[in-house]
């Protein structure tokens, strides 16, 4: 902006026309004349006051050049902090010749005047008469700062010495070459660059010869470029947008549980089987991270890959009161006091978040989902930096470790280091997440997190679970069956219940579900019991298996089951019986000892075995047990001060195996894991027989 007084010859833009002013009146009025038209028009300062502010006025000022004009439309504050010391050192002059009364430049006075002024400066090198009257001519009395700056950057030729053919042909290629997915380099187009004016040249005389720019000049074509277009040639529309469009932020957490953010990742470190001590590989984590404390309120650590399952399983985690964790995890010098219902989960779209499974549970908690865009992290910034300190500042600093980027391995062998057995790690990432993430001062909030959480929890309260065993029900699956005499069948096991099945003698059930459908909700990780809706009252009765399959579907997993099955038709060629699958479980299960136990068994097959033998599965029966357990115990105080760095305890209690539990439908690939990899020869029997 710019401080304009008008007068005649000034130029100005009043309600979309241009003007020129002529004149001031006797009266005060200004007269402007339209420079497309000739029209002659007056004003008052007071309209044209108001059109300014209106933003129907703009003034262009007198200048002695189109240079000048651009320069006062620049900022002072832009240019580098020599040009700006020039330029007010060259006011200081112009400035002190007005105080002395030198409006006239004349040789004489005007040297005598910069003497002294430079005396005054304590300037050793004072500018020369003929210098001070050009920047008397660049700036005017009044020395506007911005007019006095150098115009380093017009210095120089500005001609295109390239000529408008030569141009052309690098028009053409970089249109045709560069700016397409191929994403060829600079040097390769100078290369058909040169082959082109080549090409040219013997078309043409002697005289009217090309020559070819050198690779530097065509570097700096390219930089001209404009990068988006770039980018969107080169790399795609999607990778432009992300790199260029501006990322609206998410609304800050108010109060703890506001959003909570949840997300799977592969741990970075190899961990063994805490009897063999055979590499198993690298367990999944699912975590859930409080926003506004930046809390980790619950993660489930195992084999089970993501999963409706595994998220289910971080989340009864991280809604559960954690009274259970110091009984189990003894080395652990503080309370987790994270626990409640969370108003909203910010999650991303993979397949596990997108269930109906997860959408019914939430609704039924008055829990709100936001699904991030795809592949834009930022949308959870505060899970993503969790998993970027959890391993580089924890898990990088183990044996056995992966490492983030595979650059940083060099001849580390992460499997031959391996020496962490998986119920260490649950214990150690246990403790670093209460005793060290929790309690050490977090950047993103500028306070530690468990003084964040505590504090906001006393001034806004979580949202409490009304009763354990609603949290387990909400938790389960949805499926449909029929309720006959004979109970529910379900996945080839029978569930029954005198309870349940006297509903068909009442005509209020019939009048409910006339054709006898009922919604049933089951548990991924024990398949022993099942929860039937009762129509008439939208309750949810416990119906447990049959007692001839109790033995063989007790701490059965779905995914297991699912194996199972499919060995069943596919090795033993036979149906679907409680007499098959027992059979069945038995042979997988002595499969699955062996690999467990065989040095040179595939990673993958290790894996897969973990999985079976249910490796990191939540114990949720047992951390009741616990809970009940310390029911009568007095709390521990919750330190808030920031404990020591974390030293590995001496001694970690060694965790018993998990409980089995659910996953993900199986796969054909999971099945060879079970035997082909395992030296049986993969069958081809006849398809599968019998209602699946």
């Amino acid at each position: 902006m710019t401080a304009i007084r008008l007068a005649r010859g000034d130029t100005l833009f009043l309600q979309d026309h241009q003007y020129r002013v002529l004149e001031r009146l006797a009266d005060g009025a200004i007269l402007l004349e339209a420079i497309a038209t000739g029209e002659k028009r007056t004003t008052t300062d007071n309209q044209l006051a108001e059109a300014l502010v209106e933003g129907e006025l703009r003034i262009i000022p007198t200048v002695p050049s189109k240079a000048s004009l651009e320069a006062l439309q620049e900022d002072f504050h832009s240019h580098p902090d020599d040009l700006k010391e020039a330029a007010r050192r060259r006011r200081r002059y112009l400035d002190g010749l007005l105080k002395m009364g030198i409006v006239k430049l004349s040789h004489g006075p005007t040297e005598e005047a910069i003497r002294r002024l430079a005396e005054q400066f304590n300037d050793p090198n004072p500018p020369s008469y003929l210098t001070i009257c050009r920047w008397r001519r660049r700036a005017g009395e009044k020395a506007d700062l911005r007019l006095l700056v150098d115009r380093t950057k017009a210095k120089g030729n500005r001609s295109d010495r390239l000529g408008s053919d030569v141009r052309a042909i690098i028009d053409e290629l970089l249109a045709e070459q560069y700016m397409t997915p191929e994403r060829r380099t600079v040097g390769e187009i100078h290369y058909h660059l040169r082959g082109r004016i080549n090409r040219e040249n013997r078309l043409r005389s002697d005289t009217d010869q090309m020559a070819c720019p050198s690779v530097r000049t065509l570097y700096n074509l390219v930089k001209d470029l404009d990068l988006r277009d770039v980018t969107e040639a080169r790399q795609g529309k999607r990778a432009a947008k992300l790199a260029f469009d501006a990322v609206q932020p998410q609304a800050n957490a108010t109060h703890p549980l506001a959003v909570v953010e949840m997300d799977h990742t592969h741990v970075d470190l190899f961990c063994v089987d805490d009897d063999t001590y055979l590499p198993l590989g690298r367990p999944y984590f699912t975590v859930c991270v409080d926003k506004f404390s930046r809390m980790v309120t619950g993660f489930y650590l195992g084999f089970e890959p993501p999963s409706v399952h595994s998220v289910m399983q971080a989340l009864r985690n991280a809604m559960r009161p954690k009274s259970w964790l110091n009984e189990k995890f003894p080395e652990i010098e503080n309370e987790w006091p994270c626990h409640g219902v969370p108003d909203m989960l910010s999650l991303d779209r993979g397949m596990e978040f997108l269930g109906t499974d997860l959408e019914d549970f939430c609704a039924c908690m008055h829990i709100d989902i936001r699904h991030s865009p795809a592949k834009q992290p930022w949308y959870k910034g505060s899970v993503e930096r969790f998993f970027k300190t959890l391993n580089k500042t924890f898990l990088q600093q183990q044996p056995g470790t992966t490492f983030s980027n595979i650059l940083e391995r060099d001849d580390y062998d992460p499997v031959k280091n391996a020496i962490i057995p998986f119920s260490t790690l649950q214990a150690i990432v246990h403790k670093w997440v209460v005793d060290v993430f929790s309690r050490n001062k977090h950047r993103g909030i500028n306070d530690i997190p468990v003084n964040a959480w505590l504090r906001g929890c006393q001034a806004s309260p979580v949202r409490q679970v009304s009763h354990i065993s609603e949290l387990d029900a909400l938790l389960g699956r949805v499926d449909t069956r029929k309720l006959r005499r004979t109970g529910i069948e379900f996945e080839h096991l029978h569930y029954v219940s005198d309870e349940i099945v006297g509903w068909l003698q009442d005509p209020a059930f019939h009048e409910a579900a006339p054709d006898k459908m009922v919604k049933i909700k089951y548990d991924p990780s024990d398949l022993a019991t099942i929860r039937v809706r009762d129509p008439r009252i939208n309750r949810y009765v416990v119906m447990p298996v049959a007692k001839a399959e109790t033995n063989y579907a007790t701490h059965l997993t779905m995914w297991q089951h699912k194996t199972i099955s499919t060995y069943v038709r596919k090795v033993l060629n036979s149906e679907i019986d409680l007499d098959a699958l027992a059979r069945a479980r038995e042979d997988i299960s002595a499969m699955v000892a062996e690999a467990m136990g065989k040095k040179r068994s595939k990673m993958r097959t290790r894996k897969t075995a973990a999985r079976w033998v249910g490796i990191g599965r939540h114990e949720a029966g047992k951390e009741a047990e616990i809970e009940a357990a310390v029911a009568e115990k007095p709390k521990r105080a919750v330190a808030t001060a920031k404990p020591k760095a974390l030293q590995p305890p001496a001694k970690l209690t060694v965790l018993t195996r998990a409980k089995p539990s659910a996953a993900s439908p199986v796969h054909d690939d999971e099945i060879d894991d079970i035997y082909a990899e395992m030296g049986i020869s993969k069958p081809h029997g006849p398809a599968p027989r019998g209602k699946r």
